[in-house]
């Protein structure tokens, strides 16, 4: 799994390695002139504008995402002409002061003129070429013309060999699928477990040159598809030629799969159907646009007749956030007025069904249309689950976990800089488990499996392997607890 900078996230889903966008955030490779600013000084926060200050170094897909500076490689920045114009931004270095490096933080081989970016280790100031270890100069010949003296000196011990990185420790099974990288996992109640995955990606690719695109191509994608039943993973054939982002459904024979380019399919057990979402009523995406978009991000199924799918659209009066409702005969676009997208569904009932999204964006109809709620946290949110109307769990950007107890959310996971997205899972009883990655920055970094003791969650297991990262959780019916990435693990 790729180390990316959780500031150009929302990526994945932690579905994090997928090379799948989200709302197709374009880091252009070219990153060309920036307009100069004075400092918002707060960083590390989400996309968008607190307080009237910048977020500098925060994401961002657009200049007025930016109070301040302009966006650029998908962070809020601004110019600087001296190697000390970023220092009162906090971990912040110019680009100048190293050039190649830096310039690769942004996913680009050369800046045209040298921003702010966020420190990716010590700068010495002497540029590209400098040189970072050099070889001890060999002993100068003694003045006497003699030998040095050969009484033997002390021999230096070796330094012991480095630890192996930790690995989880709580693994029942596991198994690997070549070329896959796994990231949405979804399972029934007669015991099926479903995953979904993409293409696995070079952990170190190299800096992307090219604009995307505006046309059909942009969707294309190989969608991986098994399922797990009688002790076995079976590949799973079906017609998708996007990304698929998200499964939902009720059992062996009402599965549904969502993605991009308004890809929405129906399995009833035996074949595949696709359904229009883009001549849903009350949908007015203009497909004239050559750069439009309906990407559907969340699905949930609480019968065949009674299904809730949520995303992102463009250009459309309606306005970006989408929420999609399907009756069993016909699908209508639901009026929301959100102002971004959404990334996650849930539903304990038809008439307690929650949303959520960008910068925090929580949204909950209780039968009488959809209304803004006020969540504990202002981060992007990115997976969402429960298990009744008084028990419902969010996690998204920086690791943040929320919690609504059935009057109100709360805060049980703070927010922690440079942390990409946090996967929540609930199960039967009390058991509630999430994944969370450590600062991207440290060495090594490293993913946790954490379980909700009630006040506080603890660490169960951790991997430092990067292969090992996980980007998708699901807990069973029967407690059984599964995980997702170039691997499919179960825990428990």
């Amino acid at each position: 799994m790729s180390h990316q900078n959780p500031h150009l996230l929302p990526t994945s889903r932690a579905r994090s390695s997928r090379g799948r966008g989200r709302f197709s955030f374009l880091l252009l490779a070219t990153c060309a002139t920036f307009a100069g600013s004075g400092c918002g000084a707060k960083s590390g926060a989400d996309p968008g504008k607190v307080g009237g200050e910048t977020n500098w170094l925060s994401g961002c897909r657009q200049d007025s995402d930016c109070d301040q500076g302009s966006c650029s490689c998908g962070i809020c920045t601004r110019r600087c002409d001296v190697p000390q114009g970023c220092d009162e931004l906090g971990d912040a270095v110019c680009s100048s002061s190293d050039p190649d490096a830096k310039a690769a933080a942004c996913g680009a081989p050369k800046l045209d003129a040298p921003i702010c970016v966020p420190e990716l280790g010590e700068v010495d100031g002497g540029g590209a070429d400098t040189p970072t270890h050099q070889e001890p100069s060999p002993e100068p010949p003694s003045s006497s013309g003699k030998d040095p003296d050969p009484t033997p000196q002390p021999v230096e011990p070796t330094p012991p060999e480095p630890e192996k990185a930790t690995t989880w420790s709580t693994v029942i099974s596991s198994e690997t699928f070549d070329g896959v990288q796994w990231d949405t996992l979804w399972g029934n109640d007669a015991g099926e477990l479903w995953a979904l995955g993409t293409e696995a990606v070079d952990p170190d690719p190299a800096p992307m040159n090219a604009i995307l695109i505006c046309n059909d191509e942009r969707w294309r994608s190989t969608t991986y598809l098994r399922r797990y039943r009688d002790g076995r993973w079976d590949a799973v054939e079906h017609p998708a030629t996007t990304s698929m982002l998200a499964l939902s459904g009720t059992g062996p024979d009402d599965v549904w799969m969502v993605g991009t380019d308004g890809a929405a399919f129906h399995y009833d057990g035996r074949t595949w159907a696709e359904h229009d979402v883009f001549g849903a009523e009350g949908l007015d995406v203009d497909t004239s646009d050559p750069c439009h978009e309906l990407s559907l991000h969340g699905v949930f199924a609480l019968s065949p007749k009674d299904v809730w799918v949520v995303g992102y659209t463009v250009p459309t009066a309606g306005g970006p956030g989408l929420v999609l409702h399907y009756d069993g005969e016909v699908w209508r676009r639901q009026d929301t007025g959100a102002p971004d997208g959404f990334f996650a569904v849930w539903a304990s009932a038809p008439d307690d069904v929650w949303t959520v999204g960008s910068s925090g964006l929580t949204y909950h109809d209780a039968g009488e249309g959809w209304q803004p709620v006020a969540n504990a946290s202002d981060h992007y949110l990115t997976s969402m689950y429960g298990t009744n109307s008084g028990d419902v769990w969010v996690a998204g950007n920086n690791g943040v976990i929320t919690h609504y107890d059935g009057d109100a959310w709360s805060l049980t996971r703070s927010p922690v800089p440079y942390t990409s997205n946090a996967i929540v899972a609930a199960g039967p009883g009390a058991q509630r488990w999430a994944l969370v990655l450590s600062d991207w920055r440290e060495s090594p970094q490293e993913q946790a499996l954490v379980q909700w003791d009630g006040s506080e969650w603890r660490t169960e297991s951790v991997t430092q392997e990067p292969d090992e990262f996980l980007g998708g959780l699901w807990q069973t019916a029967d407690g059984q607890l599964w995980g997702a990435g170039k691997r499919i693990v179960r825990f428990r």
